[in-house]
């Protein structure tokens, strides 16, 4: 048996070697991998990657093709006769690229694990894996290892400062960051023969170090030989190394061509990098790069939701404004800023405040369904960090009782058990599984409530018969806040309206048996759809899904969190009447059942700008009733063009 180590192998074939005198031994062997030990298992049938070897080895080597490749850790040679089992040489090769680690990710043409990097969200917590999501308040936006020694000036996009103890020559300190990587002295730096010669680096701002890779150079007698790495704030003679903390202790093995891969024994914060020497020898420096692979904290005063994967996700707390991400400034005085829908992430419930004569505090509710007619008092008054409902972004409201408007929404627990319904036929009868998905009100993203849905239950939703007039309407829009859980399953459904399969099928799944996801709009068969990139779709994440199609330029986009992926359409597509809204499921039958949660959903046959999709995914994460049109739960907000997302102080 051969152990590859922690990290399943994709393998494809071996090559063994017995003794020349010994060679029709290696004529009755199978070979099996595995993932685990035991030997109830290890020579199971589905584990085998080679079947019985009659065949005589050529000069005593004999060379194995799997049937199949397949994912192990473990390598079992067997042999099917009572005999001895010589080997004096086995190789595990594979011929196809393998799977990165879970929640992480590499470019084209990577050749080895360390090129795999923590996706979005996520940090490395161990040498080999990406499995734990940024807290609260922290974010980390790329998954590439980016090189903080090439991001200094104004705009971020110059080399950082450089100095260096001596200069031998004019191998200046800044050779060691011109991005070259050229490892002959021309391009490197170098410090004279001295005692404890150091190299620095000045990073300009804090950052949270992980790791450094350094190239030596290449030329005879200009190795770099022992060192240590020490990071921190302190740029002094007498304090830079008795102050500032230490990556790693003296170093001394290289790695392949002269490239030391460094990982600090723990994550230092820090604006300065200094490379010290521990023999007295010279420093000869031809690349160096600083990387992080952690969360960085949101600026002072502003948070952001656990699992955030950009600055931007950073909103200013209550008392304060600002842009996304930037400085949040006080609230002057005879001002302020009210409670933002981020600052309630802690609480089950948003406690609503309104001067409304017949507002229920008890409930949180209205005691009547004014139908946006006039009521007693100021049914639309300011509530606690929010605004009431009404028109969003300056466009009519999208809960209007148009006859031709279709508006849809999962209601978690509407009559004892989850339903997706209209407004209509809220408390008729719920259509869908004979198991019904399971409501938790404790769970979700926010703690607001989720609906379970159990592939293996054959669970799903179905609001029924209706038209959805996409055509006349302008357009149609999905929100929907959904976590993908379990294994995989093909063609995993988010939802499908359509009379049946291939007629006017409406469908977000997932792409085939991937990790991306498919936004498809049908004129009967003729199909309008766009696919994310891999690697868009985590299991077990929380996920914010928009799907829009715009009517007037026929143009069809999906959005997940940050990413976005939109296409024009070769025809405009038509309003329809579909037999079945489903939602879990699918009219094809070899589309999975969804296996998951979905924490809410909000369909409608027209097209909803961004101001107004933030507003649905807000009110999801707060735990409001969808398709209440009384609800005062919407965001205040100012949009300024150009730039995004504002929050301003009121007078």
């Amino acid at each position: 048996m051969v152990d590859l180590g922690p990290i399943p192998v994709l393998v494809t074939g071996l090559r063994i070697t017995g003794m020349d005198n010994a060679g029709t031994r290696l004529n009755t062997f199978s070979v099996y991998v595995s993932n685990d030990k035991s030997t109830a298992t290890r020579f199971d049938i589905n584990n085998t990657c080679a079947p019985l070897q009659s065949s005589p080895p050529e000069n005593g080597t004999k060379s194995v093709t799997c049937t199949q490749p397949l994912y192990g850790q473990y390598v079992y040679i067997m042999f099917e006769r009572k005999d001895y089992l010589t080997l004096c040489e086995v190789e595990v090769w594979s011929s196809q690229c393998a799977l990165c680690p879970e929640k992480s990710q590499s470019p084209v043409g990577s050749t080895s694990l360390d090129q795999c990097q923590c996706d979005p969200g996520y940090f490395m917590s161990s040498t080999r894996g990406c499995v734990t999501m940024c807290d609260n308040n922290m974010y980390r936006q790329t998954n590439v290892l980016k090189d903080w020694a090439q991001t200094c000036g104004p705009d971020s996009d110059q080399k950082c400062a450089t100095e260096q103890s001596s200069v031998d020559g004019n191998q200046e300190s800044s050779l060691a960051v011109d991005g070259l990587g050229i490892p002959t002295s021309s391009s490197c730096s170098s410090t004279l023969r001295d005692l404890q010669n150091w190299w620095s680096l000045d990073l300009g701002r804090t950052i949270a170090i992980s790791g450094v890779r350094i190239q030596e150079s290449m030329d005879m007698g200009k190795e770099l030989d022992g060192f240590s790495i020490y990071i921190g704030n302190y740029n002094s003679e007498i304090d830079r190394f008795t102050k500032n903390s230490i990556c790693v202790p003296q170093t001394e093995p290289k790695l392949v061509n002269g490239i030391y891969e460094i990982t600090c024994t723990t994550t230092i914060s820090g604006q300065y990098m200094f490379t010290v020497s521990t023999n007295n020898k010279s420093i000869t420096l031809c690349e160096v790069s600083v990387w992080s692979s952690v969360c960085k904290l949101c600026p002072e005063n502003s948070q952001s939701f656990k699992g955030s994967i950009a600055l931007t996700d950073c909103k200013c707390m209550s008392g304060y404004a600002g842009e996304n991400g930037d400085n949040c400034v006080m609230c002057d005085i005879d001002t302020f800023r009210e409670k933002d829908f981020i600052d309630m992430l802690a609480t089950d419930k948003p406690y609503i405040v309104s001067d409304a004569v017949d507002w229920n505090q008890t409930s949180g509710s209205f005691n009547s369904l004014c139908n946006k007619q006039t009521c007693a008092g100021n049914t639309g008054s300011v509530v606690q960090g929010l605004v009431s409902t009404g028109t969003i972004a300056g466009r009519s409201n999208v809960f209007d009782n148009s006859p031709s408007l279709t508006v849809l929404a999962l209601l978690p627990n509407a009559t004892g058990s989850p339903m997706f319904t209209s407004q209509s036929t809220r408390n008729g009868s719920s259509l869908g599984s004979t198991i019904r998905p399971i409501y938790n009100k404790t769970r979700g993203p926010a703690g607001n409530s989720e609906v379970l849905i159990d592939r293996t239950r054959f669970q799903f939703m179905d609001a029924g018969p209706l038209s959805l007039n996409i055509a006349t309407n302008g357009g149609f829009t999905v929100v929907a806040v959904v976590k993908f859980t379990g294994i995989m399953g093909t063609g995993e459904v988010v939802l499908d309206f359509a009379k049946a399969w291939a007629s006017d099928n409406t469908i977000i799944a997932r792409s085939g048996l991937t990790s991306s996801l498919y936004f498809s709009i049908r004129n009967a068969g003729t199909e309008c759809y766009v696919t994310t990139a891999l690697l868009i779709l985590p299991q077990d994440t929380w996920l914010n899904i928009t799907a829009t199609y715009v009517a007037t330029n026929r143009t069809i986009t999906l959005k997940i969190g940050d990413y976005l992926i939109s296409k024009m359409c070769l025809l405009h597509m038509a309003d329809r009447t579909v037999v079945n809204t489903f939602v879990g499921k699918s009219f094809l039958s070899t589309y999975s059942f969804l296996n998951g949660a979905i924490a809410g959903l909000f369909v409608v046959d027209a097209y909803m700008k961004n101001a107004e999709t933030d507003a649905v995914l807000q009110r999801i994460y707060a735990g409001s009733d969808l398709l209440r049109e009384d609800n005062p739960f919407s965001i205040k907000r100012e949009l300024l063009l150009g730039t995004g997302l504002r929050m301003l102080c009121s007078l």
